[in-house]
C-alpha cells in the first residue's frame, strides 16, 4: 500500500540487476499506481537501443563478458600465429577480431554499468504531495504539484536544505531534501 516505498525499492533493485523483467514489470505495476504520469520525451531509436543493450546485463555479467571475450581473444590471435593452414589463419584472425569488438563493447557497456551505479541522480518523490519552487527556499513561485512515487532527477546538489530535480519530460524546479529520496 506504500507505492512511493515500492517505486523507491524496485528502482534500487533496476540498478542492481538491470536485465531483470520481473523487475521491470513490477516497477511499471507500481508506476501505474502513482498520481503523477509523467511523459518522457521521446529519444533517437538509437539511443533507445543502446540503452537497452547496455541494461540486458548488470556491472558484473558485462565484466564477466569482458574478461570471457579477451581470454578467447588470445585463443584467436593464438590459432592466427600458430596456424599451419590458411583457413585455420583465417578463422583465428576473424574470431580475434569479432572478440577484440566484444571485449571493448562489454568493458565500454561495464563502465557505463558501474557510472550508473556510482553517481546516483535519480530520486523518487516520498512525500504525499509537494510544491516544486522556482527558487531554493519556500517564498519560491510555486511551480507545479508532485506526488509520491514521482521519479525526479537531481540536477543541482549544491544547496543545503534544497535540491534542484529535473522530470523526464523535462520540467525543473526546487524542492525540499526531506521530499525526496534518492534511489
Amino acid at each position: 500500500k506504500n507505492i512511493a516505498k515500492a517505486v523507491l525499492n524496485y528502482e534500487r533493485a533496476l540498478l542492481m540487476n538491470p536485465g531483470d523483467a520481473d523487475i521491470r514489470f513490477n516497477l511499471d505495476m507500481a508506476r501505474s499506481k502513482t498520481v503523477d504520469q509523467v511523459t518522457p520525451t521521446s529519444e533517437v531509436f538509437i539511443v533507445t537501443w543502446i540503452n537497452s543493450l547496455i541494461n540486458c546485463m548488470s556491472e558484473s555479467g558485462w565484466g564477466t563478458t569482458g574478461i570471457v571475450s579477451f581470454l578467447l581473444l588470445l585463443a584467436g590471435m593464438a590459432l592466427y600465429i600458430f596456424g599451419n593452414r590458411i583457413v585455420l589463419k583465417k578463422i583465428g584472425f576473424i574470431s580475434a577480431v569479432v572478440f577484440l569488438v566484444v571485449a571493448v563493447c562489454a568493458n565500454i557497456f561495464a563502465s557505463e554499468q558501474k557510472d550508473e551505479l556510482l553517481n546516483r541522480t535519480g530520486a523518487i518523490v516520498m512525500s504525499p504531495s509537494i510544491t516544486v519552487k522556482s527558487t531554493p527556499n519556500e517564498s519560491g513561485t510555486d511551480l507545479f504539484v508532485l506526488h509520491e512515487g514521482t521519479k525526479v532527477y537531481i540536477e543541482d546538489n549544491s544547496m543545503k536544505g534544497w535540491k534542484e530535480i529535473r522530470l523526464e519530460d523535462g520540467k525543473k524546479g526546487w524542492l525540499p531534501v526531506s521530499a525526496i529520496e534518492v534511489i
